[in-house]
């Protein structure tokens, strides 16, 4: 991995606005980049250092205005909603396209009972796995499973792996992801999620804005990011219309029930584009 993907730089913006998250998804994001190649060490040594940082931002004020603290955000809502989860009904938490995120890392810390399991790219997985055993932080309730949802259906990924149970109550999160996806997918998706469980499965997820007309992006993003992520082969292909979050999702298979509030005075979205939501398939 010698590249930037969007996977290294959310893991830079995690180091660089370290006070934001947890020491532990500091360091996984950390070691992450350490493990990805010249691109990720450049963005490592970056995010290291007072210069740096300050060049980060001002990339980030050229590309989109306050991203990092709009992940930082995203995150904290993610993490809180899923240690609730984790701590009362969820037995088993199947992150997708986890990337480099510390967040099931640290839920089988947290969680004694929880299994809890990563599905994203061979590669990504593969550099996630080395900085996980330079942490001398695996373990046996932290599987990762490498895979392409885009070639291979999510139940026959999990039917494979002998410490995925169907019975135990399960939490699916998909954060960064269904932008990636058209929107046949994302219902493939979800129904994947619900034929893997035997029991009703919940689902934190995000999701692109796209008004009428538009293409689904940050609202603050300069029109070169969609050029650069496209040259990345990370466009963002899918979004939903404003005010049409319940009944878009209800059409792919999931019942929403508490949205972010991105509004919230005391804790606004700092970068608005992207809902942020949880329910039930």
């Amino acid at each position: 991995m010698t590249t930037i993907t969007t996977a290294m730089l959310v893991a830079a913006a995690t180091v660089r606005d370290g006070r934001r998250s947890p020491p532990l998804d500091v360091d996984i994001a950390r070691g992450c980049l350490r493990a990805s190649g010249a691109g990720g060490r450049f963005l490592l040594g970056l995010a290291d250092n007072a210069v740096g940082r300050l060049l980060l931002g001002l990339v980030e004020r050229l590309g989109v205005p306050a991203l990092g603290a709009h992940f930082a955000w995203r995150k904290r809502y993610i993490r809180d909603w899923t240690d609730f989860a984790c701590g009362t009904w969820a037995r088993q938490l199947v992150v997708l396209g986890a990337g480099f995120d510390g967040l099931a890392a640290g839920m089988v810390r947290r969680h004694p009972r929880l299994v809890a399991f990563e599905v994203d790219r061979p590669a990504s997985l593969a550099t996630k796995a080395r900085a996980l055993r330079a942490l001398d932080a695996a373990c046996p309730r932290h599987v990762l499973l490498p895979g392409d949802l885009a070639r291979t259906p999510l139940p026959a990924l999990l039917s494979g792996v002998p410490a995925f149970d169907p019975a135990r109550p399960t939490l699916f999160v998909a954060e960064g992801l269904l932008m990636y996806l058209d929107r046949a997918q994302v219902a493939d998706l979800f129904a994947g999620m619900r034929d893997a469980c035997g029991s009703t499965p919940e689902v934190i997820a995000t999701a692109m804005l796209c008004p009428p007309g538009g293409r689904p992006a940050f609202l603050r993003a300069r029109r070169w990011v969609t050029g650069w992520l496209r040259a990345r082969g990370e466009p963002f292909r899918w979004g939903i219309a404003p005010g049409a979050l319940a009944r878009t999702m209800a059409a792919c298979g999931l019942q929403v029930h508490r949205v972010a509030d991105a509004d919230d005075a005391a804790a606004p979205d700092p970068s608005p584009g992207e809902l942020l939501f949880r329910g039930h398939l």
